[in-house]
């Protein structure tokens, strides 16, 4: 639907060799439709966002709660268009914008070791820069990763809190960090 949605208004607007007729602009009329949309929440937008983000951190792996300079969701919308692709939460991706992700190396799914492994790594440059791993639970990573939740999930995942599990490895991993399991 959105992609269709899309397709209207540049039709109106004769973009793309595309045409909209007066009784279709009527009909639309009729129901509201709006025509103009906010510009920072076009696709475009966010994918040109999404590309700046691929060039100063070589990949597209974005976090969910990566929020760009101008206040836009960039982690949000790289969710929702992995959701797209497998026609969850309604919306269905169209094929150019496939290919448009794809030529930047896009992650279609994302790796739970991987995460947890740039977790791991974010958490190691913490302790380097501030010699400790007691990191503030509102602190957020330059990536816009919010490290100090991660890092309390990890403390409530290994009292079975929070509905997160750990496993053995990944608390051994932390331990090699000298990780703060309890804080005060």
């Amino acid at each position: 639907l959105g992609h269709w949605v899309g397709t209207q208004r540049r039709a109106r607007k004769g973009q793309g060799g595309l045409k909209i007729n007066a009784e279709q602009i009527e009909q639309l009329d009729s129901l509201e439709f709006v025509w103009v949309v906010s510009k920072s929440a076009s696709w475009e937008e966010m994918f040109e966002l999404l590309k700046a983000y691929q060039q100063e951190h070589d990949h597209t792996r974005v976090p969910k709660s990566y929020v760009a300079d101008n206040g836009a969701k960039l982690g949000n919308w790289v969710n929702n268009q992995r959701s797209a692709r497998k026609g969850q939460g309604g919306c269905k991706i169209d094929a150019e914008y496939i290919e448009q992700l794809d030529s930047l190396g896009f992650v279609w799914g994302v790796n739970r070791a991987a995460s947890c492994e740039e977790n791991f790594e974010l958490l190691k440059a913490y302790k380097q820069e501030h010699g400790h791993t007691r990191v503030p639970q509102s602190y957020v990573a330059d990536d816009g990763f919010k490290l100090g939740s991660w890092v309390s999930a990890q403390r409530k995942a290994r009292r079975g809190q929070g509905g997160r599990k750990i496993d053995a490895q990944q608390i051994e991993k932390l331990d090699s960090l000298g990780f703060a399991w309890a804080v005060n």
